[in-house]
């Protein structure tokens, strides 16, 4: 039996094609993850700004409560102003006082938010505001009816309780200081045909 001592073993690299498809393939995964990874930090950005716009209606709508005074009727003087601080009228000592926010977060987070300076209140809405002014009714929602006035002091237990009553039953529930009064607040509520 011959033997061929000259043959060389040539298996022992990577082929030029092999290469190539291994390249490729780190590429397309590569994509793949940065595309993953910019998606995930608008999200983050998006759900930032909803906080904050929520953040701002609650902290407005409390304060208004209790009797803070705004010199603004915009929301994006609201906003300086929170970040600012104000404090409550009423005896209770509040002061309500937002964190202060980058340009960008505040344009970001007014986004979702509307002030109707007709009943002086500010909302937050889940899919933004396309324009400033009185705030649109839902499609299916009634317009709001005034229910009844509560001192400042009652009307978040009064709208906690009329809100864990009627809501599942269609109705949603809101309220505003009373123009000239302080310490009292309107309640109102709207139903969903």
């Amino acid at each position: 039996m011959k033997t061929n001592r000259n043959h060389k073993n040539h298996n022992l690299g990577f082929s030029l094609v092999e290469v190539l498809v291994v390249i490729a393939v780190i590429g397309i995964l590569a994509g793949i993850a940065i595309g993953a990874m910019s998606n995930t930090n608008e999200t983050a950005k998006t759900n930032a700004a909803k906080r904050n716009a929520q953040t701002l209606c609650s902290l407005y709508s409390s304060a208004r409560s209790v009797g803070a005074l705004f010199s603004s009727n915009t929301k994006e003087g609201i906003l300086d102003e929170l970040i600012e601080g104000r404090n409550g009228a009423d005896l209770s000592g509040s002061t309500f006082k937002m964190s202060p926010l980058g340009v960008g977060d505040k344009t970001a987070a007014l986004a979702y938010c509307a002030f109707d300076s007709a009943t002086e209140s500010l909302t937050y809405h889940d899919d933004g505001v396309l324009e400033e002014g009185p705030v649109v009714e839902d499609e299916g929602w009634s317009e709001w009816f005034d229910w009844y006035v509560v001192q400042s002091g009652n009307a978040e237990q009064a709208l906690s309780e009329a809100r864990a009553l009627w809501t599942d039953d269609g109705y949603q529930f809101q309220g505003h200081p009373v123009a000239g009064q302080p310490g009292l607040t309107q309640l109102q509520y709207r139903y969903h045909f």
